[in-house]
């Protein structure tokens, strides 16, 4: 909570002091954890898998409270395509049709708000018809997409790596066992990873789907539906109703990277199998959003009267209103594996309840995608973009959102039992004009594993 206080002197100056940023955090979650952690929730939200209409909207928190066997139909908000989604045996929500999203002439703008990346990003034209130079590794830095008219619906659109990872997939950026953390699937969603949780290994393996014709029979039908939609090479487009290939987003070995490759002939369904495909075979996307444990916390600040601007007495302790004013939050987490921790808010404006709505009475975080030095004199207040002991620098400062994201100091190698604080610097600016009171906000902290 922010409490201000404001004191009449003969100067009529206002007296405002900010104390420390306090959390409570919630223990991490993996599949491979060896010992059952409890979970304590300080507030939740009851929201799940039916609850919402669009893919945007989907969070950790909501997979997390929906049910395995859940579905709904979401529909994404960058071009109005609709797709069914399902909490699948692993825990996770997953969409159960090739992602099909395509650019019109001159790219498609896909922005942090709508799709699994950091900042904006133009998707390229998606190509219509191929060409014999298309999808080859003599460009391996193109951003190429393909798609047929009649089989979209069906089989989604074919992917270079550099285009499914939102230009973070040339070849001079690859390197082995790296995770690329961006992606085109939808905010909130993205690519399978190459083992643990979100893993296509995983998946087939907690749902019983072997690598034999009868595996190849049972990952086909429904719930999981997946696709033999073949891959585009070299300007053709190949196998399709015979073999399958899906991209993580994990390096094996530039330029190979880990894929779910599914094969009707040879009854194979192999999801770590690894193909020389670095940035220019044409693959498809199914794109997986995370379940595990997610619950919310408070966070407050609170700015008490004994410490405070006094314009007589011009005490040491006193900070101007006018000064970046820090702190920190802490977080310890208990782990076997590696995990990382998420914050978010469903609210992140800091309000005053006795107050109305006014821009002027409450203090909003500032932009989530850009690092910004918070201006003095104004209300706002970030997560610092730097160590909280200023030793990476923390002068510059990002905004929370709706979507877990991850921030500074935020990911760990856990060894079982062991525990590992986090701390996040926190910075706030206040006007000079802002009523005295108590301003807070709640905060969702999330440790999943990785």
């Amino acid at each position: 909570m922010l409490k201000i206080h404001k004191y009449k002197t003969h100067l009529n100056i206002l007296m405002i002091w900010l104390l420390m940023i306090l959390v409570l955090v919630l223990v991490v979650y993996s599949i491979n954890i060896l010992t059952s952690f409890p979970t304590y929730a300080a507030s939740s939200t009851s929201k799940t898998l039916s609850d919402i209409s669009t893919m945007q909207e989907m969070t950790q928190t909501i997979c997390a409270k929906s049910k395995v066997g859940d579905t709904n139909t979401l529909t994404d908000t960058r071009d109005g395509e609709t797709y069914t989604v399902r909490k699948h045996e692993d825990g996770n929500c997953w969409m159960t049709q090739n992602l099909r999203l395509v650019a019109p002439e001159g790219g498609k703008v896909l922005t942090p708000k709508d799709s699994d990346i950091e900042e904006e990003h133009v998707m390229p034209q998606t190509l219509t018809s191929l060409q014999p130079g298309d999808f080859t590794y003599e460009h391996t830095d193109r951003e190429e997409s393909y798609y047929k008219e009649d089989t979209l619906s069906t089989f989604g659109a074919y992917y270079s790596f550099n285009t499914a990872t939102a230009g973070h997939g040339s070849i001079d950026m690859l390197v082995a066992d790296k995770t690329v953390t961006t992606s085109i699937c939808p905010k909130g969603w993205k690519l399978p990873s190459s083992a643990n949780n979100t893993s296509y290994a995983n998946l087939m393996k907690v749902s019983g789907i072997l690598s034999n014709q009868d595996g190849v029979n049972k990952v086909l039908a429904a719930p999981y539906n997946f696709m033999l939609s073949g891959s585009a090479y070299a300007g053709v487009l190949h196998d399709q109703s015979e073999s399958g290939f899906y991209f993580t987003n994990t390096i094996y070995d530039n330029p190979d990277i880990y894929v779910l490759y599914l094969s009707r002939e040879f009854g194979i369904v192999h999801p770590t199998a690894t193909q020389y495909m670095a940035g220019f075979a044409g693959r498809s996307i199914r794109c997986v959003a995370l379940g595990g444990i997610a619950t919310d916390s408070n966070l407050s600040v609170e700015v008490y009267p004994a410490l405070m601007i006094d314009a007589v007495s011009n005490l040491h302790q006193i900070i101007d209103s006018s000064m970046v004013n820090t702190g920190t939050i802490s977080t310890t987490i208990t782990a076997n594996t590696n995990y990382q921790v998420l914050l978010s808010s469903n609210d992140s404006t800091m309000r005053n309840p006795k107050l109305d709505s006014a821009d002027d009475r409450t203090i909003p975080t500032i932009s989530a995608t850009t690092p910004t030095i918070l201006t003095p004199g104004t209300s706002a207040w970030g997560i610092a973009t730097g160590s909280p002991d200023g030793s990476s620098g923390n002068s510059t400062y990002v905004g929370i959102t709706t979507t877990p994201q991850s921030y500074y100091n935020t990911t760990s190698l856990g060894a079982y039992p062991s525990q590992t604080i986090h701390t996040y610097g926190i910075g706030v600016t206040i006007s000079p004009l802002l009523p005295s009171g108590i301003y807070s906000t709640s905060i969702t902290v999330t440790a999943v594993g990785v």
